[in-house]
């Protein structure tokens, strides 16, 4: 029987555990209870994020045969954002967000919040993770927090939670994309 040879290449791959990945986030989602106070929440490992990217609202000021463009005080960008995961590994996640979304939604009997109310709001805070063997602890510290980039976003809830696509076609993980809306965030390095 072949042995597998300790090269530092090896010895490597080892180290960094399940998660072999050059870019990776780690997402700290915090949910507040039955009785408004947060909780301690859960976490998620994705392998890309795409932040909102907000502009300057401009208006075009013309004089004579001259135009400039000039900033208004409007801040343009949805203030939406997607988070996809894989369901095998982390079903307690999906699990945890349908709970949460069942706080302004319940597809079974029909009910829809037109409002968004303070119980069912949350934060979420996605670390860029600067190798796949960082370790991360939730109450917000984190081991290299001055070289990775954060995201922090509060007033958070959930708009929609793909639901999983079963088939026997492929072997491929079934991924789930959740949806969420937020009223304030904070972006790296501000």
């Amino acid at each position: 029987m072949a042995e597998l040879g300790d090269t530092n290449s090896t010895r490597e791959l080892i180290n960094v555990s399940a998660d072999a990945m050059s870019n990776m986030y780690e997402v700290y989602f915090t949910v507040p209870d039955a009785n408004e106070e947060y909780i301690s929440g859960f976490k998620v490992r994705i392998s890309s994020f795409s932040p909102t990217s907000f502009s300057h609202s401009t208006y075009e000021l013309h004089y004579k045969s001259l135009s400039i463009i000039k900033p208004t005080s409007k801040i343009e960008g949805s203030r939406t954002f997607d988070i996809t995961f894989r369901l095998d590994v982390n079903y307690n996640v999906y699990s945890e967000l349908k709970k949460w979304q069942s706080k302004i939604l319940k597809t079974s009997s029909g009910y829809a919040n037109t409002g968004v109310p303070k119980e069912s709001l949350g934060n979420i805070t996605v670390y860029s993770l600067a190798n796949a063997s960082t370790i991360g602890v939730f109450d917000g510290s984190f081991l290299s927090s001055k070289s990775n980039a954060v995201w922090k976003y509060e007033g958070v809830w959930i708009s929609k939670i793909t639901e999983p696509e079963f088939t026997y076609a492929s072997s491929d993980p079934i991924n789930i994309t959740a949806t969420f809306n937020f009223t304030t965030a904070t972006y790296p390095f501000q």
